[in-house]
């Protein structure tokens, strides 16, 4: 493939976000190079064909008048409906204590804690917050593009005036919660999980109110996140972006703290660029980063990687899944780990199989050393899996195939054994820092997401994790915004 001298906007990697920002910077008619090579985890099929999509599929902002859903329509992206699942997504909430569904009205949500709590709940009064607020939260997100136009910068700078929330922060102080409740019970661990796919760690009642109200923009992708990226992939090529799928950034030129430009696979020269974003986190690049001039000195406070998803994947008879079962749920224990049960039928991942679904088990490990041991990880799968067993009763007996298989033992049949070390196959990470980008958690107590580099942005999971998914959409926005200004231009939907 012939590749032009240079480039106004440079994509590395494939996390959904960056190629958000690909597509926005192709609509604006801006020359688009996207090298999609990453150290991401993608659906994977067993020998017997099992599928493992190792990938929660709840994508916040996707929903209906979520800021993602408006702008891949701004972009004649959005994906046909028969693509995306919209309230079926929504996670039902499940401790030992409490179920609860979140629905798609307040109404309706109100009635499901009216059946689950008193009146005077500390809980119910934190919810029913965060569902109060979600207009007001989705609106500024929705209006977050318009505000990052250039006309509308400069007329608040002449007028040093802020008409609305400038930023997440300002947001937050403006929706602070009037309960003094904590929200460190099992049940707001769970939603937070399941609304952001991060863990909740140390975040304010309002940071996590506004976790929650962020709950009604979400949707799922049919296939999953890798199909969600082929999407993107796909119209931003028909926007005019150079896709490489066969080759890999080996430099990234900076003089002085900017961007200049970076060197691929298998070609001698720069190919210099306006602007580049990143998808994946710095640490993925800092081994490629040539510099000049000025040390760079990156993110002061950056997030780092607190856990990473691990999953097993389970073929079950359709019989399985019993009526009220969520397409996901999460389920929280005192003292245990969060546990995400995703339900999807085999046709969205290719499969013809209309007796039969797919469940993914997906649970949160530690970032460390022992949580890559086979004898660990089987440990865990078995406590996964009788997790299962106890919110699916009688998943057992349903059971068609299991991949990674953990239940290998001496005595095991000889098809068990021929399966013994699936899960050192599938999880074959010497240490946590090989471990793919798009299995990470990230630390949320930091959200510093520059990089110290003019022109150079990142838009993937450690890119405002509080947001969960919407935190990478935000960075494409905002980085999308800036090489629009740079080249003459409004904003990233102008």
């Amino acid at each position: 493939m012939s590749l032009a001298d240079r480039y106004d906007w440079i994509v590395l990697g494939d996390h959904p976000g960056a190629l958000l920002s690909a597509n926005l910077a192709a609509k604006l008619g801006l020359s688009v190079l996207v090298l999609t090579k990453c150290s991401a985890q993608k659906v994977t099929f067993s020998k017997a064909g099992q599928c493992l999509d190792p990938e929660s599929n709840f994508i916040t902002g996707m929903g209906e008048k979520g800021v993602l859903e408006d702008a891949l329509r701004k972009l004649s992206a959005m994906p046909v409906d028969s693509d995306v699942s919209y309230t079926d997504s929504y996670a039902q909430v499940m401790t030992p204590q409490a179920r609860l569904q979140i629905r798609e009205s307040l109404q309706s949500t109100r009635m499901e804690l009216d059946r689950e709590f008193q009146k005077d709940s500390s809980e119910r009064h934190l919810i029913e917050h965060g569902l109060e607020i979600s207009e007001k939260v989705i609106e500024y997100w929705r209006a977050f593009p318009a505000r990052l136009s250039l006309t509308v910068l400069q007329n608040q700078k002449k007028k040093n005036t802020k008409e609305s929330p400038a930023n997440w922060d300002d947001l937050l102080k403006k929706i602070q919660p009037k309960s003094n409740a904590k929200s460190n019970s099992e049940l707001c661990a769970a939603l937070s999980y399941g609304f952001t796919g991060q863990l909740p760690g140390k975040w304010n009642l309002a940071e996590w109110s506004h976790a929650l109200a962020l709950a009604p923009s979400g949707a799922s992708f049919r296939g999953g996140m890798t199909a969600y990226r082929k999407h993107l992939l796909g119209t931003a090529k028909k926007m005019g972006a150079t896709i490489v799928d066969d080759s890999e950034c080996r430099r990234i030129f900076i003089e002085n703290r900017r961007f200049l430009g970076v060197q691929i696979a298998r070609t001698g020269n720069m190919i210099p660029a306006s602007g580049c974003i990143l998808g994946a986190s710095i640490s993925e690049f800092a081994d490629r980063m040539s510099f000049t001039g000025i040390k760079w000195m990156g993110k002061k406070n950056p997030p780092k990687p607190v856990g990473w998803r691990f999953t097993l994947a389970l073929t079950v008879a359709k019989e399985a899944i019993a009526p009220g079962l969520s397409r996901r749920v999460i389920w929280k224990e005192p003292s245990a780990p969060v546990l995400e049960i995703e339900v999807a039928d085999p046709s969205d991942y290719g499969a013809k199989h209309a007796d039969q679904k797919l469940i993914f088990l997906r649970t949160v490990l530690p970032f460390t050393q022992e949580s890559l041991v086979v004898s660990y990880q089987r440990m865990v799968a078995a406590r996964m899996f009788r997790a299962a067993t106890e919110i699916i009763p009688f998943l057992e007996k349903h059971v068609i195939k299991v991949y990674p298989d953990f239940r290998y033992a001496e005595t095991a049949s000889p098809e068990r054994i021929e399966n013994a070390d699936e899960l050192s196959e599938v999880y074959n990470f010497a240490i946590p820092q090989v471990i793919p980008e798009n299995l990470r958690i990230y630390d949320t107590t930091n959200d510093d997401t520059s990089t110290g580099v003019e022109g150079l942005f990142v838009a993937a999971g450690d890119s405002f994790p509080k947001l969960g998914s919407l935190g990478p959409t935000v960075s494409a926005i905002e980085a999308t915004a800036w090489i629009a200004h740079r080249s003459g231009l409004s904003g990233p939907f102008a």
